[in-house]
């Protein structure tokens, strides 16, 4: 059995050039895709993405859960300035509004990825991809201290700085003393 899917005019202008590209047609493009999909996102539903939420919390720069919520915001958590932000976990961002959510309930969108970074609805959103951005030619690696990492993260979320702003205010805070980092010697 066949079916019609109706994409906007970008969406199949981008398939069309998906299976040019991969010399394909777009049922296998699609399910090549699909597997992509299943490889890639561990989560198939929003109760295992909150499961996995409620052992990393911090990663969104929250210090606790006060509580866990049946309906929305789906959670109470403190940041490290002990303010309590509502919570509201999506797997997609853009499902806080397919599943009519309302602004005034949520402080902040929790979400494995987002076509906008930034917010949606005016709601400041918080995904994976933000933390853990695609490296390009002018990055660097190193190791940072727990205590660094947790400040730094604090500036990111909390300040709404860039990543850049936050590693510069981390490094005068250093070199002013404000912040002392332990060396372990082997």
């Amino acid at each position: 059995m066949r079916t019609t899917i109706q994409l906007s005019d970008d969406l199949r202008q981008r398939l069309k050039l998906l299976t040019v590209q991969r010399n394909t047609n777009y049922e296998n493009l699609i399910e090549e895709l699909m597997k992509i999909y299943d490889t890639v996102i561990k989560f198939k539903s929003e109760r295992e993405f909150a499961e996995w939420f409620e052992k990393n919390f911090y990663l969104f720069g929250f210090k606790e859960i006060v509580s866990k919520n049946k309906g929305t915001p789906d959670y109470l958590v403190k940041d490290f300035n002990n303010k309590v932000k509502r919570v509201e976990l999506e797997l997609c961002a853009q499902d806080f509004v397919a599943h009519m959510h309302k602004k005034e309930d949520v402080d902040i969108i929790v979400a494995l990825f987002s076509k906008d970074d930034k917010s949606v609805e005016g709601i400041p959103t918080l995904t994976l991809n933000t933390f853990y951005p695609k490296p390009h030619k002018n990055t660097s690696t190193f190791v940072i201290d727990e205590r660094l990492w947790i400040e730094f993260r604090k500036m990111a979320i909390d300040e709404r700085k860039s990543y850049s702003e936050a590693l510069e205010e981390l490094i005068k805070m250093k070199v002013k003393g404000i912040i002392k980092t332990k060396v372990n010697k082997k």
